[in-house]
């Protein structure tokens, strides 16, 4: 059984975009504001979104925080801020996998580099896809799912540090396996403004029960 689908995120933006440098301090406090904010504590989306940077830290975050006065303030409009996603650029992906290529940590190094910047991990990239699935589709399924595993994947264009991404999402095949059913989903992360897109995935899941 074959079953086509093509939605597109326009609501989870500027993720990468706002991740912190380890290479370089932030010159001034800044304030990122948006529509919404995933607030992992209290497992919840809350509204308005406010997050405040400090020395390339985030010092606070929520729907009712105060902000300092003479801040940057950036507003992403209709997004939805996940602020443990913005330290992963180099909380989870450098210190986790150990990878402190200056093309990802280096702010002035990397000024004079391939890509005019720093830029985010593949692999950080890639780990969105969970993120981006829920805002991208449903399914109700009368058991657990389990990832199989990945076709595929391909990193076509670098996230340069102050992008915007997107994802889009094809469920490409539902087959029956013993256990219960298999689907196999390609997605695209696109880069605003871009031609090329950061990330092209098929990923295969298993629908147990």
């Amino acid at each position: 059984m074959r079953t086509s689908l093509a939605l597109l995120s326009t609501s989870l933006v500027g993720l990468v975009s706002l991740a912190p440098s380890v290479a370089a301090a932030a010159p001034k406090t800044t304030v990122i504001k948006a529509a919404h904010l995933f607030d992992g504590k209290a497992d919840q989306v809350v509204s308005p979104g406010v997050v405040v940077v400090q020395d390339g830290k985030i010092v606070a975050a929520g729907s009712k925080v105060q902000e300092p006065a003479g801040a940057e303030v950036i507003d992403l409009g209709n997004a939805t801020l996940l602020p443990g996603l913005m330290d992963a650029h180099t909380h989870m992906t450098s210190e986790a996998t150990g990878d402190y290529q200056w093309i990802h940590i280096d702010v002035e190094r990397a000024k004079e580099g391939p890509f005019g910047g720093t830029i985010a991990h593949g692999y950080l990239t890639l780990s969105l896809i969970p993120r981006f699935s829920t805002e991208l589709f449903r399914l109700d399924t009368p058991g657990p799912r389990l990832n199989y595993g990945l076709n595929k994947v391909r990193f076509p264009n670098p996230v340069k540090v102050g992008a915007r991404i997107r994802a889009s999402a094809q469920i490409a095949e539902v087959s029956d396996v013993p256990a219960g059913k298999q689907m196999v989903t390609r997605y695209t992360i696109e880069i605003e403004g871009e031609e090329k897109p950061a990330c092209v995935a098929e990923t295969v899941v298993l629908l147990l029960g």
